[in-house]
């Protein structure tokens, strides 16, 4: 298991919320990109991932249901 302070950890939990900002709260890629300290860019290839089932959002992983969880609590 990934220690939360790890860098990995940091990336999944950043595309986490860039998915959330963007599908739940309709914010634009350059401000949720301009919060994280990252290109717009990035946000849509984060968002890009998810829609594409890639990398950390592929269907073993749990981030799907941690995903829903934080979108339920916000």
């Amino acid at each position: 298991s990934t220690p939360l302070y790890s860098s990995a950890a940091s990336d999944v939990y950043k595309r986490q919320i860039h998915n959330l900002l963007n599908e739940k709260y309709k914010m634009n890629l350059t401000n949720i990109g301009r919060y994280f300290k990252q290109d717009h860019t990035t946000v849509l290839h984060s968002i890009k991932m998810k829609a594409n089932k890639k990398r950390y959002w592929s269907e073993e992983q749990t981030i799907w249901q941690e995903f829903q969880e934080l979108k339920e609590v916000l």
